[in-house]
């Protein structure tokens, strides 16, 4: 695969253009990173405590995951009192714990939409 020089769009080796959505599947199947042993021991952790009907608390890379933060602005805001979070260590406070239904409840928070209110009744809008 090559590019043209004046041009962004791909080309094959036969000077044909590859069509965006091939190209575009070719890239993020190459950007795909499996799941380690230890996500895959967590989720299959997590269904058993869901079919049981508990919820087991998330890290701050699972939680960070969940919401589409990085990290470190998850621990951040854990810290800050922005996010609910529960400290799990000491003091310092340098782990916490996360629950899939609180950040849920929050994200719904957040939201501000004129055709989908996230009032308790459904009826407060913005006009």
């Amino acid at each position: 695969m090559s590019f043209n020089s004046g041009n962004t769009r791909p080309y094959n080796a036969d000077g044909a253009a590859i069509p965006p959505s091939v190209f575009n599947t070719q890239q993020q199947a190459a950007s795909h990173v499996p799941p380690t042993s230890r996500e895959l021991q967590r989720f299959i952790e997590r269904k058993r405590y869901q079919e049981l009907g508990y919820e087991l608390p998330m890290n701050s890379k699972e939680a960070a995951a969940y919401i589409g933060y990085h990290q470190k602005t998850v621990e951040r805001m854990a810290r800050e009192g922005e996010i609910p979070a529960h400290p799990a260590s000491g003091v310092r406070r340098k782990t916490w714990k996360f629950y899939a239904s609180e950040l849920d409840a929050w994200l719904r928070g957040k939201v501000s939409s004129r055709r989908h209110p996230c009032s308790p009744n459904g009826k407060d809008t913005v006009q």
